[in-house]
């Protein structure tokens, strides 16, 4: 895929999470890390609390990393700067940011609450991630019959 058609300049290709695990982890943990350290509630969200919970890994064909934060409005202004100052460039929408222009960090930002509990836990990598919870209901209504892998692409809804 060429980044032209996502709207950013440049040859590089996009990575999906599942074909370059090392930076996806990565970025996961920092998202982690620095949201730990400002005091901000953050959970995985859609395909990536899907194919963490449900398979202990990246799903592939999905073509980003899903998480929620919440926190107030310069919370959210603070944590979009330390992406910015740490490599992660702003595709141009409020939710959209690429580390090194390879994987898309997708990041929902809820002010008040999150639209759903989020006191379910995946562990990953040693790391505990809060995921949405009743899980099987979130998941249902994002992806139907969550529990059976989709052998086709991200677009298939998994």
């Amino acid at each position: 895929m060429n980044l032209s058609g996502l709207g950013l300049s440049g040859e590089k290709m996009i990575k999906y999470p599942c074909d370059a695990k090392e930076l996806a982890d990565k970025m996961l943990e920092e998202c982690d890390d620095i949201c730990k350290k400002m005091g901000i509630e953050f959970c995985l969200t859609m395909g990536t609390a899907l194919g963490l919970y449900r398979d202990g890994k990246y799903i592939q064909g999905d073509n980003d990393i899903d998480v929620s934060v919440k926190c107030s409005d310069d919370k959210w202004i603070e944590f979009t700067k330390w992406l910015q100052e740490n490599e992660y460039r702003r595709d141009g929408t409020s939710v959209h940011f690429y580390k090194n222009d390879e994987i898309l960090l997708d990041v929902h930002h809820y002010a008040l609450e999150f639209p759903v509990s989020y006191d379910k836990v995946v562990t990953y990598n040693g790391r505990m991630y809060n995921i949405p919870h009743p899980f099987d209901q979130y998941f249902k209504t994002n992806y139907g019959d969550w529990r059976t892998p989709k052998p086709k692409s991200w677009q298939n809804k998994y």
